[in-house]
């Protein structure tokens, strides 16, 4: 796990939470989405709303989950060369 802390600037006034975060962490919005949603993201001691708007200043501490093990698994195929 890794804790990442995203500040809010100018540009990002406005911006829906999610959307802030997607491009903060270069994550897709869905990832954001998730994140918010399975409370790995927080303001101060609280857990915001992935639709909240982001302010000026505002300071987002953000938990990476470990990356999930691929499940790929090697098969036997036929082959002509």
């Amino acid at each position: 796990m890794e804790i990442k802390i995203v500040y809010a600037k100018n540009e990002d006034v406005g911006k829906r939470l999610d959307v802030f975060l997607a491009a903060a962490l270069d994550i897709t919005r869905s990832a954001a989405v998730k994140l918010i949603e399975d409370g790995n993201v927080t303001l101060g001691e609280s857990a915001p709303d992935k639709k909240r708007k982001v302010s000026l200043g505002e300071e987002f501490a953000v938990t990476l989950p470990a990356p999930e093990p691929s499940e790929a698994m090697p098969e036997d195929i036929l082959l002509d060369i």
